[in-house]
């Protein structure tokens, strides 16, 4: 085998191990941020659930304190201050080689933000990269973030910004299954409608609130909105290492394909060398024979 081709099988076949690598690191990962996942989907039914069970018994004492607030029955009841602002986040990537879906929630959340008067906030190193790199000239407010794990420092500063904000709409990749991953918006409203129905049609819980109404109201709004955002990140991490299996097994394939046209366009030289020699030295005989 010659240097030059034997050099570029060599290449390509480094980069095959390195793809195969990456899937099985990709896979590992997906695997046990799917388990957490799973897991926080089923937390947060719960907890959305006795939510709805503690609200449908305070319903009443809800109201009148809607009423002492100066808002209306069946009105919108909310403890945490905020700036009556919206703001658009992007859950992008720090690295690459993460397939389509990264580059596919982007370009979805591009088209929803343009001639939005919105904020804009982005969370990894190549959204920021894609939204420098668009025609939007809009100021941004961009935080670092791994792209496997929860930097509980950094989600802090994340929750912390994004709190003061009446309504949060999130852009990132969601997890269908291990071949399909999907640009999702999900919006998350500081203001929680009280809905005129709870309570109204079935017997609920009594509960004693204590130490008051006010700190137990605050208490589930705070929490659960930094569950949802934290939720909704182990979401897009999930969909990009889904996107990475798929996505390094296709490169791993293409090549192989590379590998065995290079081998075979390889054994294709050789062979025409050799009958060329062939040819060569049968016409050294003829000439000899004369």
């Amino acid at each position: 085998m010659s240097r030059g081709a034997d050099n570029t099988i060599k290449d390509l076949e480094s980069m095959k191990e390195m793809t195969q690598a990456l899937a099985e690191i990709a896979a590992n990962r997906m695997r046990k941020t799917r388990n957490s996942v799973l897991r926080s989907r089923e937390y947060m039914a719960e907890i959305n659930g006795i939510f709805d069970e503690v609200r449908a018994s305070y319903r009443r004492a809800a109201a009148k304190l809607l009423k002492r607030r100066g808002k209306k029955k069946g009105g919108e009841l909310t403890f945490l201050a905020h700036n009556g602002k919206t703001v658009a986040v992007l859950i992008s990537a720090n690295a690459g080689l993460y397939g389509e879906i990264v580059h596919n929630t982007f370009n979805f959340f591009l088209e929803n933000i343009k001639g939005v008067d919105n904020e804009v906030t982005i969370i990894g190193k190549l959204g920021q990269k894609q939204f420098l790199g668009s025609n939007l000239k809009l100021p941004y407010t961009y935080f670092d973030f791994p792209d496997y794990g929860l930097d509980k420092e950094l989600l802090v500063g994340i929750i912390e910004h994004l709190v003061q904000y009446e309504e949060i709409h999130f852009y990132y990749g969601r997890y269908i299954n291990v071949v399909r991953q999907e640009p999702t918006r999900f919006n998350l409203s500081a203001q929680t409608p009280l809905s005129k129905d709870i309570g109204e049609k079935k017997e609920v819980a009594k509960y004693i609130f204590e130490p008051s109404l006010e700190n137990i109201l605050m208490t589930f709004e705070s929490k659960i909105f930094g569950s949802l955002i934290e939720q909704t990140i182990e979401e897009s991490q999930l969909a990009k290492n889904s996107s990475r299996i798929m996505s390094m097994q296709e490169a791993s394939d293409n090549i192989a394909e590379n590998i065995k046209k290079e081998k075979i366009a390889f054994l294709r030289m050789r062979h025409r060398v050799h009958n060329q020699k062939r040819l060569n030295s049968l016409s050294g005989m003829s000439l000899w024979s004369r």
